[in-house]
């Protein structure tokens, strides 16, 4: 997985809206709303333009990265700055660079968290399993919040990828507890429960991932697999 897609594959859920339909909206309330919405919209895309426009011969994260380039070298010490230049590299597929700078964050400032999480988040992705899980570890040692879901389900699959299956069932729970509807948590609660030969909670996992997502693919092949043995 890379980053670009993390919101998409580790916050990959569905949204549910309860409408109330004994509920009426006037017309002239929904005109004002579509309007609102369309000033909204219109504002989003004049900021969009302002912060995002690059030259043709550049890609996105090539454009981002010189704008912060030029941040840096009016201000070489903004540590907010450098972490998002890392994480800018490694969207434009420059894990080593963005690898480079979180760790002279680090090197800098030891206890900054943003640091510490993003860092575990690439490491796993690059498949260094056990340096990343002491880096998720260390930032959950300490925080609380939106991105400790991200940073439990990391730790999950790589205590799956290593091996070490007891932890990995326990993260992933943690992770299910605070994150119920993200179909991906399941699934790799569901592969490590395989590997405990724990075929019906394997079933149970696949099938809560793919009632949250019906069009998870790997869950249902998953699925198939254990349910055909």
């Amino acid at each position: 997985m890379r980053l670009l897609h993390l919101v998409n594959s580790l916050i990959n859920h569905k949204i549910h809206f309860r409408i109330n339909f004994d509920q009426r909206i006037s017309r002239s309330k929904a005109i004002v709303l579509v309007a609102l919405l369309a000033v909204i919209m219109a504002l989003s895309g004049y900021y969009i333009g302002e912060q995002w426009f690059w030259v043709k011969d550049q890609n996105l994260y090539e454009y981002r990265i010189e704008s912060l380039k030029d941040r840096l070298a009016e201000n070489s010490a903004s540590t907010s700055v450098r972490v998002e230049l890392a994480m800018t590299y490694y969207l434009d597929g420059q894990a080593e660079k963005a690898e480079g700078v979180l760790r002279k964050v680090l090197a800098d400032e030891p206890e900054n968290d943003t640091a510490v999480l993003y860092l575990g988040l690439i490491l796993s992705e690059q498949k260094n399993y056990r340096e990343s899980i002491a880096f998720l570890t260390r930032y959950l040692e300490k925080n609380q919040g939106l991105e400790t879901r991200i940073a439990l389900l990391y730790l999950g699959r790589n205590y799956l990828e290593t091996g070490a299956i007891g932890p990995a069932v326990t993260t992933l729970s943690k992770a299910a507890e605070i994150d119920s509807a993200n179909p991906v948590v399941y699934y790799y609660m569901g592969q490590a429960y395989e590997k405990l030969n724990d075929r019906q909670n394997a079933i149970n996992a696949y099938e809560r991932a793919l009632a949250i997502n019906n069009e998870y693919k790997e869950a249902e092949l998953a699925l198939k697999k254990v349910v055909g043995r």
